[in-house]
């Protein structure tokens, strides 16, 4: 079995896909374009030709003042040539594809902010004993509430944190540690 990187296997998998390209470069197109992402919107790609479609003339004309700009940064983040040129036209953006563009931008920023509840350091160093409790509590109660949404249960005996919906954890049901650690 040949092993190999994740890497690589996503580069490959941008060299065979113009739809893959089309789909990163719909997510990355505020990176790539500043502010004007929100009057255009990336169509697609055909023959290494990027097709925008540009909501004025007036910002039609700077979008093509730029494209030598934004054919680098495009090539950059696919780290090899796979746009030459880039047609921009006038045209309604679909604003409605825009808005959910936006939503699952911001509920995925709030999912990593949430992920965020075990801190890389913990700032008890200049604490008293008492505030370090109350620190760490906090901490814990912060931790114990994202684990209850995210799909966990909290045992209605001993208390402890356990992925499932029963009341009961295993061990208070009596199910031995060994079958629990080789459950698959």
């Amino acid at each position: 079995m040949k092993i190999i990187e994740l890497d690589n296997m996503i580069l490959d998998a941008i060299k065979k896909s113009n739809t893959l390209r089309t789909s990163i470069l719909v997510g990355k197109w505020e990176e790539i374009v500043g502010k004007v992402h929100k009057i255009s919107e990336v169509v697609g790609i055909k023959d290494k030709v990027l097709y925008v479609k540009v909501e004025s003339s007036t910002y039609l004309h700077y979008m093509n003042m730029k494209k030598s700009e934004y054919i680098d940064k495009i090539n950059g983040y696919f780290q090899g040539e796979y746009i030459k040129n880039i047609v921009f036209k006038t045209g309604k953006i679909n604003i409605e594809n825009k808005f959910e563009i936006e939503k699952l931008k911001n509920e995925y920023k709030e999912k990593l902010k949430d992920r965020r509840v075990i801190p890389d350091t913990y700032e008890t160093e200049n604490m008293s004993l008492e505030e370090s409790i109350k620190y760490l509590a906090n901490l814990s109660k912060k931790r114990e509430e994202y684990l209850l949404k995210e799909g966990y249960s909290k045992c209605k005996e001993c208390g402890s944190i356990f992925l499932g919906k029963r009341d009961l954890c295993d061990r208070c049901m009596g199910i031995p540690l060994e079958t629990v650690i080789n459950k698959n």
